[in-house]
């Protein structure tokens, strides 16, 4: 299930020390991936979850969090649950990075208080979802859920920002998308390590474009505010 650890980290849980745990294989096929060895997990060794364990054992009252990421971690929603509960009783917090293709689960584990923080990617508007191989319709559905819930701390939203996605109007119709929502991520796509090979050839947008185009969307005023990472 876990594929990929990075095991001290200041980022990856807003103010909060945490651990990163990366689970393999992915439902969506993003071009801009810059986890692509998860995606196509076979030649990654397995972490066993007892290391995982006695790792977090030894860091009780020390950590504050673990995250996991992936890849896609709701696609190991029946190995993953138990996993969760145990680190819970630990005393550990849970963020779960996601694409939002699991509205069942999301549903489901938030009524059940296992996950303090998802951190839904955002891709591009609903009905372009095809563009990255995924459904445009649970992922609305997620979010939907998660921004009627109406907590600060329960979500945030992030979009990774691909030129041949993005534009300023498409960003416009996300936004109007999201409309509620108390802060909405961006961050530059990275070509240099890229799922399709094309796409490494693509050239990200500079830091100037994207800080112009958040200040003209933030006067629309539709969610909190929009941050650039």
């Amino acid at each position: 299930m876990f594929k990929g650890w990075i095991k001290l980290s200041f980022i990856d849980y807003p103010d909060k020390l945490s651990t990163v745990l990366f689970t393999e294989k992915c439902n969506f096929r993003c071009p801009y991936c810059h986890n692509f060895d998860l995606v196509l997990p076979n030649s990654l060794k397995e972490i066993e979850l007892d290391e995982i364990f006695l790792f977090l054992e030894k860091r009780i009252r020390k950590l504050d969090g673990v995250v996991i990421s992936g890849g896609e971690p709701l696609l190991h929603s029946k190995e993953l649950e138990p996993f969760i509960e145990r680190v819970k009783e630990m005393g550990f917090l849970i963020k779960i990075d996601t694409n939002g293709s699991f509205p069942e689960k999301v549903v489901d584990w938030d009524k059940k208080n296992l996950v303090n923080l998802w951190a839904v990617d955002f891709k591009v508007p609903f009905e372009k979802y095809d563009l990255v191989s995924g459904d445009g319709e649970k992922v609305r559905i997620t979010i939907r859920y998660l921004l009627e819930k109406n907590t600060s701390s329960l979500y945030e939203l992030r979009t990774t920002i691909f030129p041949r996605f993005h534009n300023i109007e498409t960003l416009t119709n996300m936004l109007f998308e999201i409309e509620g929502a108390n802060v909405w991520y961006w961050q530059n796509f990275r070509n240099d390590r890229t799922l399709d090979e094309s796409a490494s050839l693509v050239e990200p947008y500079s830091k100037d474009i994207l800080n112009d185009w958040k200040n003209r969307l933030n006067i629309f005023k539709k969610v909190g505010k929009i941050l650039i990472r």
